[in-house]
């Protein structure tokens, strides 16, 4: 057991050191705009699969039978909700791809908000998900506010 948490621990801080070496150019930033635009798509078809329930997207819920039942109960809230989760990554997108000081703010509020929803993840148990989420998004959230991240995104006047 000791083992496999020197590893985690060896994993976690290469990624942590990575992010912080990681280049500013152009790949980077267009990769993480790739990234926000993913999140918007996944939500909205999360959305679109609690919205209308019955079509031929039904069949993807076999990816994931529990997040159905707890999203269906739930009902049209939870498909509203992922319709402003998929906009707000959406317009988050577009002001990072024009170099928006707004845009940076708005993926690293999207990235501190999924990483409580991580910790809240372990806390409720669901350890391997939530600790995979942690290092992900404080990975990304490390990358955003390094200082050559942020100065990409100086205000236009």
């Amino acid at each position: 057991m000791a083992i496999l948490a020197v590893n985690k621990a060896r994993i976690f801080f290469a990624l942590v050191r990575y992010s912080l070496l990681m280049p500013v150019g152009t790949h980077s930033r267009i990769a993480f705009g790739i990234f926000l635009c993913f999140g918007s798509a996944m939500a909205l078809l999360a959305a679109t699969l609690v919205l209308l329930p019955g079509t031929f997207l039904d069949k993807l819920w076999v990816l994931n039978p529990i997040a159905q039942r707890q999203l269906t109960a739930v009902g049209s809230r939870a498909g509203l909700l992922f319709v402003l989760i998929s906009s707000v990554q959406a317009v988050a997108a577009i002001g990072w791809f024009k170099s928006r000081p707004w845009g940076w703010w708005l993926a690293v509020i999207i990235l501190i908000v999924h990483l409580a929803g991580d910790v809240g993840n372990v806390l409720l148990g669901r350890l391997l998900q939530g600790a995979l989420g942690v290092i992900v998004a404080g990975v990304l959230l490390i990358y955003l506010l390094r200082p050559t991240t942020r100065a990409q995104f100086v205000s236009m006047g």
